[in-house]
C-alpha cells in the first residue's frame, strides 16, 4: 500500500495531513478546529452572557477520515513537576488530563457524540496502561498502544 504525507502551506500556518489510502489523518497543535470551535458550548454560554471568552484548546486535536467515517481525538498532555513549576505534583497529572477531557466532551458534546472514544490523557511521571474506554490514560511509553485502542493507526 502507497503511503504519502502532504504538507499545505495556507498563509502564515502550516497545515499538515497524512494520507494513506482514502483514509486523511489531520493535527491540530494548539489550535481548535473550525467544526469544534463552532459547536462549543463554552463560546455560545459565555457570549450569551457578555463574557469574553475564547474558546478552550487542548494540546493536540486529530482527526481521522476514512471509509468507516470521521473520529476525533482529543489529546491533553500533562508533565507533572517535582519542583511544583506546574502547581501540581507528578501523581496528579493523570487527574488533570482527565478532568480537561471530560471538560472538552462537555464542550464539544455535538461534535464528538456517540464516539467510543474521544480522548488520550499522557501524564508524565505515572507508569499507565491504557484501557479501552472513551478516554484512553497513557504514560508516555504507552500512547503507541492508546492509539491502536482508538483503532485508526
Amino acid at each position: 500500500m502507497m503511503h504519502r504525507t502532504c504538507v499545505r502551506r495556507t498563509g502564515p500556518t502550516r497545515r499538515l495531513t497524512a494520507i494513506r489510502g482514502n483514509e486523511r489523518l489531520r493535527p491540530w497543535y494548539q489550535s481548535v478546529p473550525r467544526e469544534l470551535r463552532d459547536s462549543s458550548r463554552y463560546l455560545v454560554e459565555a457570549r450569551r452572557d457578555g463574557v469574553p471568552v475564547d474558546v478552550l484548546r487542548p494540546d493536540i486535536v486529530l482527526r481521522w477520515d476514512g471509509p468507516g467515517g470521521r473520529r476525533w481525538l482529543i489529546v491533553e498532555a500533562k508533565l507533572g513537576d517535582v519542583s511544583f513549576q506546574s502547581g501540581r505534583l507528578i501523581e496528579g497529572s493523570p487527574r488533570a488530563a482527565l478532568k480537561d477531557l471530560l471538560m472538552y466532551r462537555t464542550d464539544f458534546s455535538h461534535v464528538l457524540h456517540g464516539a467510543t472514544t474521544y480522548g488520550l490523557g499522557i501524564a508524565w511521571g505515572a507508569e499507565l496502561t491504557p484501557q479501552p474506554g472513551e478516554i484512553l490514560l497513557a504514560s508516555p511509553d504507552a500512547v503507541g498502544d492508546a492509539l491502536s485502542l482508538w483503532g485508526v493507526v
